[in-house]
């Protein structure tokens, strides 16, 4: 799997790689508080394959560090105003702020016994206009961009409706 393909999905830095950006007028969950800080049981270094010692992502207290240099030049990117971090029942969202396309874009992860399990969504345009169109309104509309604007419940049911993401594993190195 490429390298580009798990830092998406973990801090959604650029469009998928459809070339399509599912984007939201709003950060995610609405009205979520941000937290400062990754929390503690997070922090390491995460690989694609167990054993591996090179890490692909590096979490710390208040950023990331990615070892890939298709996104943004590899090296560390810090919360702030345009990379937020949430909390949502058994999830965590990150989101960044697009400025080319002026929307959030939001990626879920869930962690669990050392591994961490990250969402993105699993949808070409055609697709993505239909299924999303089910759960919550598009409100706007590019070539390349779909943004929706769901309440709180329907990104509930979103995070819920296995057809639309697909998951992917990065494991913790000890």
């Amino acid at each position: 799997m490429p390298h580009i393909r798990i830092l998406l999905l973990f801090l959604t830095l650029f469009s998928l790689s459809s070339c399509l950006t599912i984007g939201y007028q709003q950060p995610q969950p609405t009205g979520g508080k941000n937290l400062k800080e990754f929390p503690s049981s997070l922090i390491g270094k995460y690989s694609q394959e167990p054993g591996d010692k090179k890490a692909d992502v590096e979490v710390r207290l208040h950023s990331v560090i990615f070892e890939d240099e298709e996104l943004l030049g590899e090296g560390e990117i810090s919360l702030s105003d345009t990379l937020l971090l949430r909390k949502y029942k058994k999830f965590y969202i990150v989101n960044w702020y697009d400025s080319k396309n002026a929307c959030w874009v939001a990626h879920p992860f869930k962690y669990n016994e050392s591994k961490l399990y990250l969402y993105s969504f699993n949808l070409g345009k055609d697709e993505a206009e239909s299924q999303l169109s089910a759960y919550t309104p598009i409100v706007r509309k590019g070539s390349e961009l779909l943004v929706i604007n769901p309440t709180r419940k329907e990104f509930k049911r979103m995070l819920r409706a296995g057809s639309l993401w697909e998951v992917e594993v990065l494991h913790r190195e000890n």
